[in-house]
């Protein structure tokens, strides 16, 4: 073999010998010099080396492969082979297992495609050595146009390998702890994510920086301003990063619901930019209807940040909503163990998730579930017909599509600052949310599920600081008046009440009618026994399109004074479980549970409700009511002495 003599202009020049499995042997010199094209890696390790049978450079930090052939192995000319497929390392990785005191090294990688995307790769120096072809990244390497291995001569394989050995001992490569997880280290000195060099994890290209940081700042300004809403969700997602720096006991949901077309998409999308790109190519949108595995990846390789999950009314087998959820926001699935019994890494997380959708969460809570109260307890609820996110309109970011084009150009520029403030404040944020928690726990002491609910309040008062330090100050007085609004309508919420008798239910029941009888908003109705077909008639009820949605109205008879007597068929809307159990403290799901073991739930072909209309989705709790006894009796004994008198009376 023979060196080729390139002109590098080298400030140094090292050489040393490899020696391959094989037993062939070359000369390796190593370059130490700038890279105009690539300022980020100017202090790495620049390799210049060059084998004769012209399949395989790495020169200028770089290792050019031309396809073998069997029937010619022709040079390249010169001139074309920096057109071609670089690969170069970029560091060495230590991995030490805690659990078995093993320590693995990794080679990160960079390299260019056959199609000419950039990348990064953790490869296994141990499945380099051992060509071991079933390797992940061995193979996804392979899947891009490498040729890792050739039995007859010193392969890719080889030369990254040795090279990379060669440059440790020379001390002239960085190594770096590695790591499978991300998020805080166990030091708390560092914020691991997919994009961070020493993630061994996988990977998830997701954050990234483009566009002009003033522009990006000047836009969430204008976004805090505007919309009080959209800014309580992207300090709520900043909160995430406090996980892992402040202990935290689960991962919150923040539940953005409402009618479609009101922006809920695009408030999240204004939290997404402070790490990176919009939408399904910059991997940071992702959907309900995913799988259960797959959102467990999703939030395990985003641990200690905050993960945007767009459309829960697309989820899967919504009948197990309520462990899936549950399962999300308690940050943790389960293990599985290797054949020789060891357990693998468990998926792991702790962040903040961010749900919209047309619907709320709380309508897929089965009340029946033994964890349903503490499901609730993880979620916060925004009706965005209650709080509009963008009552005021846009102001000076002018239309919603002006706006998504500014995030969509400028984004990524909250990270850094936002992890490094919280580095240096990491006490002082400690304390202001422990005092802030005493003080909620005090205040709610008497309802649970809202107390643990407000705990969650004190991140997102927390996070207030770090946003301010990013992009200014007093932008974040919406966010608090906002908040101190939660934390006052959830006072105002009623402890469940278990509804146990048949009297029970109807109490319930009629507490509903009279309460939706004296309101504006009327969601319920009724059918008399009279009605010929009242499942027809329910399924065809008058719909208004205007502020829930899903209207039907009251049918009452006008001779009927409250309280309500009610012989026949009472539909409650589903969609009004939440201002029920607000109101009443009534919990409409336990209420229907009950109702059905009692014989009182109207079924339609094996389900317990039908549909209002066939022109939605909307599902209602059908009860079946029939006079109380003690009613029917006195109504006897009134039309007895009304006959008693009407005889006494003369014709």
């Amino acid at each position: 073999m023979t060196m080729n003599n390139y002109n590098t202009d080298a400030t140094s020049v090292k050489t040393a010998d490899i020696v391959s499995k094989h037993g062939s042997s070359a000369t390796l010199k190593i370059v130490n010099k700038d890279t105009p094209n690539n300022p980020e890696i100017s202090q790495d390790i620049l390799f210049d080396y060059f084998l004769d049978d012209g399949r395989y450079w790495v020169m200028n930090n770089r290792t050019y492969y031309q396809p073998y052939k069997k029937s010619t192995a022709k040079r390249m000319p010169e001139s074309k082979r920096l057109a071609e497929m670089p690969i170069y390392p970029l560091a060495l990785i230590v991995d030490r297992d805690l659990q078995t005191g093993r320590t693995s090294l990794y080679l990160k990688l960079w390299y260019r495609d056959a199609i000419g995307e950039e990348n990064t790769l953790c490869v296994s120096m141990e499945s380099l050595a051992k060509k071991d072809k079933k390797d992940t990244a061995i193979s996804e390497l392979m899947s891009h146009g490498f040729t890792l291995f050739n039995s007859r001569s010193i392969d890719l394989a080889d030369v990254l390998r040795m090279v990379s050995i060669t440059a440790f001992e020379k001390k002239d490569i960085s190594v770096l702890e590695g790591s499978t997880k991300t998020g805080w280290t166990v030091n708390k000195d560092e914020h691991i994510t997919p994009s961070s060099d020493h993630y061994l994890g996988k990977e998830s290209s997701y954050m990234s920086i483009a566009g002009s940081k003033d522009l990006w700042i000047d836009t969430q300004r204008k976004i805090f301003a505007t919309s009080p809403v959209t800014a309580f969700v992207v300090t709520s997602a900043i909160s995430g990063y406090l996980r892992g720096i402040i202990k935290a006991e689960n991962s919150p949901i923040i539940d953005l619901w409402g009618q479609t077309s009101q922006g809920k998409t695009l408030a999240a999308y204004c939290a997404v930019s402070w790490i990176g790109p919009l939408g399904v190519q910059g991997g940071n949108y992702n959907s309900w209807e995913s799988t259960k595995v797959a959102r467990e990846n999703i939030l395990s390789i985003r641990s200690n940040s905050f993960a945007l999950m767009d459309e829960i009314s697309g989820m899967k087998d919504k009948f197990s909503a309520t462990d899936q959820l549950m399962a999300l926001a308690n940050g943790g699935s389960r293990s599985a163990a290797k054949m020789d019994g060891s357990l693998r890494a468990a998926k792991t997380w702790q962040n903040v998730i961010i749900s919209t959708s047309n619907i709320s969460i709380d309508s897929l809570i089965d009340d029946s579930h033994e964890q349903a109260d503490a499901l609730r307890a993880r979620v916060i609820n925004i009706d965005i017909d209650q709080y509009p996110l963008w009552q005021n309109g846009f102001g000076e970011l002018k239309t919603p599509m002006n706006l998504e084009r500014l995030l969509d150009s400028n984004y990524g520029h909250g990270y850094h600052d936002v992890i490094k403030y919280i580095k240096a404040h990491s006490v002082e944020l400690e304390n202001k949310v422990t005092n802030l928690q005493d003080e909620y726990f005090s205040r709610f002491e008497n309802n649970a599920i809202v107390a643990r609910r407000a705990k969650e309040i004190a991140f997102t008062l927390a996070a207030c600081d770090v946003v301010e330090s990013v992009i200014g100050n007093g932008s974040t007085n919406n966010v608090k008046s906002f908040c101190e609004t939660l934390l006052n309508s959830w006072q105002q919420e009623q402890p469940h009440r278990e509804i146990d008798k048949i009297d029970d239910i109807r109490d319930s029941i009629l507490a509903i009618m009279a309460h939706y009888s004296t309101s504006t908003k009327i969601d319920g109705y009724w059918f008399d026994p009279e009605c010929p077909n009242q499942e027809q008639a329910a399924k065809y009820t008058t719909r208004d399109n205007s502020r829930s949605g899903y209207k039907v109205y009251l049918k009452q008879n006008s001779a009927m004074k409250m309280p309500f007597d009610i012989d026949g068929l009472v539909c409650i809307a589903k969609t009004e479980q939440s201002a029920i159990k607000k109101a009443l403290g009534i919990d409409l799901k336990a209420l229907a549970q009950r109702a059905k073991y009692e014989d009182m739930l109207h079924t339609n072909k094996g389900r317990s409700d039908f549909s209002c209309s066939p022109l939605n989705k909307m599902r209602t709790y059908a009860f079946k009511l029939s006079r109380r006894e003690d009613t029917v009796n006195e109504q006897l004994e009134e039309l007895g002495n009304l006959i008693d008198e009407m005889d006494d009376t003369p014709f």
